[in-house]
C-alpha cells in the first residue's frame, strides 16, 4: 500500500534555492578559492582599501589577503543571506539594508567550474 506522503521543499537559504543558469551557491564559490590566488577589491565604504591583494589564508568561517602595501587583511565570509555571487565576484552586502554592497571580491577564476 502506497501513502501519499507530501513532496518535500528544500530550504529557502541561498544555498539551496533554485538558481539560474550558470550560478554558484556561496558554498560552492567559498571551495573554489585558495591561496596564491589573485583577488581584486572594491570596498565601497573605505576606497583606499580597494586594489588587487593575493590570498593568503582560507579558513572556514573567514579569509586572509594581503597587498604588498598593506598587510594582512581578514575578512568574515559572510552569511548566504548577505552575500551574493555574480560570476567570479562576491558581493558582501549590509546587514541592514541587502540591498547595498558593502565591498565586492572578484577572484581570478572561472567560478562555473
Amino acid at each position: 500500500m502506497k501513502r501519499n506522503m507530501p513532496e518535500v521543499q528544500p530550504a529557502a537559504s541561498d544555498t539551496t534555492r533554485s538558481r539560474g543558469e550558470g550560478t554558484v551557491s556561496l558554498a560552492a564559490f567559498k571551495r573554489r578559492v585558495a591561496v596564491g590566488q589573485r583577488v581584486a577589491v572594491v570596498n565601497n565604504l573605505y576606497p583606499r582599501l580597494s586594489g588587487e591583494r593575493t590570498v593568503d589564508q582560507v579558513q572556514t568561517r573567514r579569509l586572509a589577503t594581503r597587498a604588498e602595501d598593506d598587510g594582512v587583511w581578514w575578512a568574515d565570509w559572510p552569511k548566504a543571506s548577505l552575500a551574493r555571487v555574480e560570476g567570479n565576484t562576491l558581493h558582501f552586502l549590509s546587514d541592514a539594508d541587502p540591498r547595498r554592497v558593502i565591498f565586492s571580491y572578484t577572484f581570478h577564476f572561472d567560478a562555473g567550474n
